[in-house]
C-alpha cells in the first residue's frame, strides 16, 4: 500500500519507524514541519520525523502549509492509497484529505471521544484518569471527530508523568497504527462514529497555566504536577521567585487548619511538606530560576524555608 506520512515530533517518529520496517507499506512521501531555530545557537533543526526521513533517504516535504498549492500538487502526483497523520501540527483541509484513494487515517493519544485536541496526554493525568490510550480514526475536517477504527487501552501508573506516559503511548500507538492499516486494507475494520455526548477537549497548554493551586485536594495537586512534567512545567512561588515543581508525593498527613500553600515541615530529614485543601503534599524535586533541579532535602538545606511560610506568587 502506498502511504504519505505526515508527522513532526518524537511521538510521530515512533510510528514512522514502525511503518518503514513493515514490508507491506510503501512510504512514498514523508511530510513534516520545516526546520526551526532551536538552542542557544539558534541553528535550524529539522523535526525528528524530518531527521528520520533524511537518514533513510525517504522523499521528504518540509512545508509550513500542506494545504497550499505546493503541498496539494506534490501529494496529488503521488496518488497515495493512504494519508497517515500523527502529531503533524497542521489541520488538513478537505482538498488534502480527498487525495487519499482509500482513506486518511489519524493516530490520536487518547481514548476518543475523550480529550480531543492538542494536549490529551497531559489532560488525562491532570484529570486523574486511571486509564488512557491511543485511537486510530478516519479523518474528516473536524478536530479529532472522525469515525473510530481501533483503540488500545493503557493503564496510567502512579509514578507516570506526561513525559513517561508520552513515551509509552508513542510505542503503543505505532503498533496500533500499523495494525489498523493492515486490517483496514483487508476490509477487516468497521468504522464506528464517535459519541458526541462523551466528548471532551484538551486545549494546548501554555507556561502561564502551570501555577499550582494548593487550594485543591492533595491528589489533584499531585496529578496537576505530573500532568505538567516536563511541559509546560508546574510552578509556585518562593520568596518572590518562581519555584518549579517537577515531582511530588502525597504524605497522608492532614493539613489541619494550616492555610493551603503554607509549609508544614521543612527539614533535611523530612524534606518539604506543604498544605493543600486536605492533606500535606511533599514537593520532592524543585528548581529555582538559573539553578539545577534539586531534591527537597537539598532545597531545605540550601534555602532554609520556614514552617508556616507560604508558597505562591501572589
Amino acid at each position: 500500500m502506498k502511504v504519505v506520512f505526515m508527522g513532526s515530533p518524537e511521538f510521530a517518529w515512533h510510528s514512522l519507524k514502525k511503518l518503514y520496517r513493515a514490508p507491506e507499506v510503501e512510504l512514498a512521501l514523508v511530510v513534516s514541519q520545516p526546520p526551526r531555530k532551536k538552542g542557544r545557537g539558534q541553528q535550524q533543526q529539522p523535526t525528528p520525523v524530518g531527521c528520520f526521513a533524511r537518514e533513510k533517504e525517504l522523499e521528504l516535504l518540509e512545508i509550513d502549509d500542506v494545504n497550499s498549492e505546493a503541498g496539494l500538487s506534490k501529494i496529488e502526483r503521488i496518488k497515495p492509497d493512504y494519508l497517515v497523520v500523527v502529531a503533524f501540527g497542521q489541520i488538513l483541509k478537505g482538498e488534502v484529505l480527498k487525495l487519499a484513494r482509500k482513506a486518511a487515517i489519524n493516530l490520536h493519544a487518547s481514548l476518543l471521544p475523550k480529550y480531543r485536541g492538542a494536549s490529551p496526554i497531559n489532560q488525562a493525568l491532570i484529570e486523574g484518569e486511571e486509564f488512557t490510550g491511543v485511537t486510530t480514526m478516519l479523518m474528516d475536517e473536524g478536530l479529532d471527530t472522525g469515525d473510530i477504527l481501533l483503540q488500545s487501552r493503557v493503564r496510567i501508573e502512579p509514578d507516570d508523568t506526561a513525559g513517561s506516559l508520552h513515551d509509552r503511548l508513542a510505542v503503543e500507538g505505532a503498533e496500533l497504527l500499523l495494525k489498523t492499516l493492515l486490517k483496514y486494507n483487508k476490509g477487516q475494520v468497521d468504522p464506528v462514529p464517535q459519541n458526541e455526548e462523551e466528548s471532551s477537549y484538551a486545549s494546548r497548554l501554555s507556561r502561564d497555566e502551570g501555577e499550582i493551586d494548593f487550594n485543591r485536594p492533595a491528589r489533584e495537586v499531585n496529578d496537576f504536577i505530573r500532568g505538567n512534567n516536563p511541559w509546560p512545567g508546574a510552578f509556585t512561588g518562593f520568596r518572590g521567585q518562581k519555584l518549579k515543581v517537577w515531582q511530588a508525593e502525597m504524605s497522608g498527613r492532614e493539613s489541619g487548619s494550616s492555610r493551603p500553600g503554607s509549609i508544614l515541615k521543612a527539614s533535611p530529614q523530612q524534606g518539604l511538606l506543604v498544605a493543600t485543601a486536605d492533606y500535606g503534599i511533599k514537593l520532592t524535586e524543585v528548581q529555582l530560576p538559573g539553578k539545577k533541579r534539586m531534591s527537597d532535602r537539598d532545597f531545605v538545606c540550601g534555602y532554609q524555608p520556614e514552617p508556616g511560610e507560604r508558597l505562591g506568587l501572589s
